[in-house]
């Protein structure tokens, strides 16, 4: 298992926010799928999009 941290922004209608988050997974396409699902739950019905800057493996 390895650690996954993705840095990037949540663009909504009050103009860009920068998130980061990290998981620990099997590979780097489960963490970003892990990674995503959070970024959606906690940014709620407001997130219009998000943008994606790193994935790092730790």
């Amino acid at each position: 298992m390895s650690r996954f941290t993705v840095t990037g922004r949540v663009v909504d209608y009050d103009g860009f926010a920068a998130c980061e988050t990290a998981a620990v997974t099997e590979n780097e396409s489960v963490g970003c799928e892990r990674v995503l699902s959070r970024l959606e739950s906690r940014c709620g019905p407001k997130q219009m999009q998000i943008e994606l800057e790193d994935i790092t493996q730790q």
